[in-house]
């Protein structure tokens, strides 16, 4: 009976540190995924504003090539 009592409570113990590891493996993967999706939130912030800066430029640079094109027909004009 002792014996038994011995083993149910190495058992138990073991059943313990087999249950802790796992929580703090769970944990773990827990953070990672916090980190992934904490990554995946900047790089979507980034990719507004890059594609803001870009529109932005896009603009720009058509406005300037109506300026040019203008200026062509000026100088057709003028000679």
């Amino acid at each position: 009976m002792v014996e038994q009592k011995n083993y149910m409570d190495q058992h138990n113990k073991s059943l313990s540190v087999i249950e802790d590891k796992a929580d703090d493996e769970q944990e773990a993967v827990k953070e990672y995924v916090a980190g992934i999706e904490n990554n995946i939130e900047y790089f979507k912030e980034w990719s507004a504003i890059y594609m803001t800066q870009r529109d932005i430029a896009r603009a720009k640079v058509a406005q300037l090539e109506m300026k040019v094109q203008q200026l062509l027909n000026i100088i057709k004009q003028n000679q």
